[in-house]
């Protein structure tokens, strides 16, 4: 969610690999690179969670103990990587999984600083409302609780609110505010709502369900 760069949601992401299109495998990177990368993600995830704003503690939380397997399973990829896995560029990515019920987390590792941390936040809040909707199904009736699934407009707004908490969002070439390029913090809620709705990445899709019948039945 680097500033001035928009992600651009498809099938396998917002609509959080909900009907059809799985996840490719990942490139191969080297263990000792792999692990440097998750070291820097791992200390944005650590300062997200001494912050100050509540929102942005709880994202952080939501991936769980590192080295400890909870179903989610952090990627931190070059773009190239990137594209390979989710079939786009992007900052930050989750991509639940039908089979496996748990969630992959991926991250550009390019990203450094409060940008990274911005994401990692961001991202956490897709997680933490991914998990909630995977950790609905129940065995009895094989199906997933829809009241816990959510619409594109409604989990980008809130990951947006909490990401913004971290570092403002610069959006140049989309309007909201009065102005024709987007700029937010957190407590713009408003501005918020507009961008999503004049994004072309998110306004014809934000009122989809995150997850699809197809994969995930309800």
């Amino acid at each position: 969610d680097k500033g001035g760069r928009l992600r651009r949601i498809n099938v396998i992401r917002k609509l959080e690999n909900g009907p059809s299109v799985p996840v490719s495998p990942v490139s191969p990177v080297s263990p000792p690179l792999a692990l440097k990368r998750i070291d820097k993600f791992e200390k944005a995830r650590q300062k997200d969670l001494k912050s100050k704003n509540e929102a942005v503690r709880d994202a952080a939380s939501q991936y769980g103990e590192r080295g400890k397997a909870n179903g989610v399973t952090v990627h931190v990829l070059t773009q190239a990587q990137m594209k390979a896995a989710i079939g786009q560029n992007a900052n930050g990515a989750t991509a639940p999984n039908s089979t496996t019920k748990g969630v992959d987390v991926y991250f550009d590792a390019a990203l450094g600083g409060k940008d990274l941390q911005r994401t990692v936040a961001h991202e956490g809040t897709h997680l933490g409302m991914d998990l909630g909707f995977i950790q609905s199904f129940d065995p009895a009736t094989g199906k997933y609780d829809a009241n816990a699934n959510f619409t594109v407009l409604q989990t980008e707004f809130l990951s947006f609110m909490t990401g913004a908490a971290v570092k403002r969002y610069e959006y140049p070439g989309v309007a909201c505010g009065g102005k024709p390029d987007c700029s937010f913090g957190p407590q713009e809620a408003t501005k918020i709502n507009e961008f999503l709705h004049n994004s072309p990445t998110y306004g014809p899709i934000r009122n989809l369900p995150v997850f699809g019948t197809g994969r995930w039945p309800q």
